[in-house]
């Protein structure tokens, strides 16, 4: 499933990011809520992980051919991101689909994914980059990590969790909180 990453103001799609659901044959769609925690720290993650990334290149190299295309933003969980093999994995992925931009692919981690080695987390992000896949740290604001994290990790975008975005037209706090994060955002050169 993608959903689109839409600039309001402008009424364009600037991208999109790949949704994982599961097709249970009893149950119907569930989202990942229902059957992701169970696989967060097992091997299961990491396929499904990968899986995730294979669909998402393969769009990617889809929309070349076609002559368009939009950054793809694909969830890695913390499991699979410090796993050792991870950046091999990566870079023969964008191996394989060498027509497709490695800055059109986003790798959104969770903040949480930092906390055990917040440098040797830095330092693989560092890794990734060079081979042009951009970052992003997803759910911010919930987690347990600190502003310092802003400072230390080489992210490029910054998402607010959805808790604070949900009601920020009707709760002044979490409009508070929005404005602040979009505010450190700028100062760390996010996007």
């Amino acid at each position: 499933l993608l959903q689109p990453k839409v600039d309001m103001r402008l009424g364009k799609v600037l991208g999109a990011e790949a949704l994982v659901r599961w097709h249970h044959p009893d149950r119907g769609l569930l989202a990942p809520g229902e059957f992701l925690p169970d696989a967060q720290d097992g091997d299961a993650v990491i396929a499904l992980d990968e899986w995730v990334l294979e669909q998402a290149l393969t769009q990617m190299a889809q929309w070349r051919a076609a002559g368009t295309g939009w950054p793809l933003a694909v969830n890695i969980a913390p499991h699979h991101f410090t796993s050792p093999a991870f950046f091999e994995r990566l870079q023969a992925a964008l191996a394989r689909f060498h027509s497709v931009p490695a800055k059109w692919l986003v790798l959104e981690v969770v903040e949480s994914a930092a906390l055990d080695n917040v440098e040797a987390t830095a330092a693989l992000i560092a890794r990734c980059k060079t081979l042009g896949v951009t970052f992003a740290l997803d759910d911010f604001g919930v987690g347990h990590a600190s502003l310092s994290y802003l400072r230390l990790l080489p992210a490029d975008h910054l998402k607010i969790d959805r808790s604070f975005v949900a009601d920020m037209l009707e709760d002044p706090h979490d409009l508070a909180l929005v404005e602040a994060i979009i505010a450190l955002a700028r100062v760390f050169s996010l996007e």
